[in-house]
């Protein structure tokens, strides 16, 4: 596994953002019902990019 460049406090905030992007896009999928293949787009393009920053 390669050496992170992002500091510690940053990975702390990613991961609590997680999270609290996780609960408003899960309440956000069981109140829009037109807006689901959008909102599954932004959540899977949202965590390629946190994992491309966690390993990289």
């Amino acid at each position: 596994m390669k050496y992170s460049m992002w500091p510690f406090w940053l990975k702390v905030a990613i991961g609590i953002l997680n999270v609290v992007f996780a609960g408003i896009a899960w309440l956000g999928w069981r109140r829009v019902e037109d807006g689901r293949r959008w909102m599954l787009w932004v959540i899977a393009v949202y965590f390629m990019v946190f994992w491309l920053f966690m390993h990289t």
